[in-house]
């Protein structure tokens, strides 16, 4: 009984509630993003891209390139990311990072219609200007993404 109550609260000193796993992304979790794996070709805005992302992530800019990272190189187990991923999709223009996105697995009880998902909107050296759940950009990150619900919300991987 005490080794289970010591381990609980180690958990909860680390930001988990005792049998559930969480993560809070902090501003450092993201730096060196350009060292993960990358998970798709780079796209340029315009053309197919701004047909099927509108004015989501730059996607109507043809001198904006976004590139996918992924922190740990996850893959889904049963069906879902496990906690701690994060994918930073960062925008570039003439090779400068000129803003970008990100997605972290929260886990616990953090935004359930999207399955634990916080988002995130990053300035051009990759801070974090907005974070949140279902309320970021008036609904619109979980709106998109909820078309991808069946591969755990992200589209690339």
């Amino acid at each position: 009984m005490k080794t289970t109550t010591a381990l609980c609260m180690g958990l909860l000193t680390l930001g988990a509630a005792c049998g559930e796993t969480t993560f809070v992304a902090q501003e450092s979790d993201l730096k060196g993003f350009s060292a993960w794996t990358q998970t798709t070709t780079p796209k340029q805005g315009g053309g197919a891209s701004a047909a099927l992302l509108g004015s989501a992530h730059d996607a109507m800019d043809s001198s904006i390139t976004r590139t996918i990272y992924i922190n740990n190189n996850a893959t889904r187990v049963d069906g879902q990311f496990p906690v701690g991923t994060i994918l930073l999709k960062a925008h570039t223009k003439a090779g400068v990072m000129t803003g970008g996105t990100a997605m972290a697995k929260r886990g616990g009880d953090f935004n359930p219609s999207a399955k634990g998902w916080e988002w995130f909107i990053l300035n051009a050296s990759g801070g974090i200007m907005a974070r949140g759940g279902a309320e970021v950009l008036d609904g619109a990150c979980n709106s998109c993404h909820n078309t991808a619900s069946a591969t755990d919300f992200v589209f690339t991987r």
